[in-house]
């Protein structure tokens, strides 16, 4: 398989970062792969909060926790909440850099004529 390919695809399908680590990239890698959780972690604690604010509204008002109204709503505020909003656009963009960086990198090596870093010495 392609470098480029090998590179694109771990990076797109797997995880952004891991074809920049595969390519031996790893200061790239690193960079997506911290903008990837951190942007994960910004998505989960906004949402997260929102859900425990529902909870505690519904025990407050004294009546039972319905918790496919509180799904709902969660949802419906991942749409309206302008962080969160952001943060998908942040990760579909490092998403898409993580494709395309790596495929491009893996050109490069295939471009030069040399195998993947992982193949060297005989492998498949």
């Amino acid at each position: 398989m392609k470098n480029s390919l090998k590179g694109a695809l771990l990076s797109g399908l797997i995880f952004p970062g891991l074809g920049q680590f595969w390519l031996k990239r790893r200061v790239w890698g690193t960079v997506l792969l911290l903008s990837t959780l951190g942007t994960l972690a910004v998505i989960s604690l906004k949402l997260t909060e929102r859900a425990y604010r529902l909870v505690e509204q519904a025990e407050a008002e004294g009546g039972q926790v319905d918790l496919v109204a509180v799904a709902k709503t969660v949802q419906a505020a991942s749409y309206a909440d302008p962080q969160v909003r952001i943060s998908w656009l942040v990760l579909l963009a490092v998403w898409l850099v993580g494709v395309l960086h790596a495929f491009w990198e893996g050109m490069k090596l295939d471009r030069d004529g040399k195998r993947g870093p992982r193949s060297e010495g005989g492998g498949r």
